[in-house]
């Protein structure tokens, strides 16, 4: 005959195991319920509204033989839109590094062998300005949110910071009008780190960018609502 020990043993054992069913059962659906769309939603709206951040762009994969972005760091303004930071592109094999100002449609570039910010026109180069690159409804930062299925895919640390990943597929000719940029021949990969506010941290950007092979492009952002004053050269 069983002792009320092990029957009451048996008992907060059942328990237990109940409780943690139930506690597998509510993360799970917890994490299938998750509005990801709303979060979304939300981090581009914040970046949207924000006066101004920082941003890094790098790439990795880059074909030596075609004309690419390798490289950019600098400040964007929300209202009037504006662009200043330094790029490095490649063309022919060589590496060329510019600094650049943007202030809407408005370009102007310095070349290393220049002592001075010359007038260009990117579009008729078939280069994005950094204005539209960076776009909160039509460029970058609109791509998690223009992407299928995005779901949650893990956490991670940027820059000492932990985020959220959300990962999901965009068409190609939507990713080369957001980006500027890229081949239309197949989806691109978009994947976000979302801050536990809704500020965009990271996103990772894979795809037919070139001709001869695929690329990734990693955009980290910082230092939300800070003002820069970026005037004419």
């Amino acid at each position: 005959m069983p002792t009320r020990r092990s029957v009451m043993t048996a008992a907060l054992a059942s328990v237990a195991l109940t409780a943690c069913s139930s506690a597998k059962k509510s993360d799970s659906n917890a994490s299938r319920g998750e509005d990801v769309t709303k979060r979304l939603k939300a981090a581009q709206d914040k970046i949207g509204k924000t006066s101004g951040y920082h941003t890094k762009v790098t790439c990795s994969a880059a074909p030596k033989d075609e004309p690419a972005l390798k490289a950019g760091e600098g400040d964007v303004v929300n209202s009037p839109a504006a662009f200043k930071g330094d790029v490095t592109a490649s063309t022919q094999g060589n590496e060329i590094k510019a600094g650049i100002i943007s202030i809407g449609e408005k370009n102007w570039v310095k070349p290393s062998f220049s002592p001075k910010y010359l007038t260009v026109n990117l579009k008729s180069l078939g280069v994005p300005s950094p204005t539209s690159l960076f776009n909160a409804t039509s460029g970058i930062p609109a791509m998690p949110l223009m992407s299928k299925d995005m779901k949650r895919s893990g956490e991670k640390l940027v820059g000492g910071e932990k985020v959220t990943t959300y990962k999901g597929t965009l068409d190609g000719p939507s990713a080369a009008k957001a980006m500027g940029f890229g081949k239309t021949r197949g989806d691109y990969t978009v994947e976000v780190g979302l801050t536990d506010s809704d500020e965009v941290r990271t996103m990772i950007i894979t795809g037919p960018f070139f001709d001869s092979a695929d690329a990734t492009y990693t955009i980290d952002i910082s230092k939300y609502d800070q003002k820069v004053d970026i005037k004419q050269p």
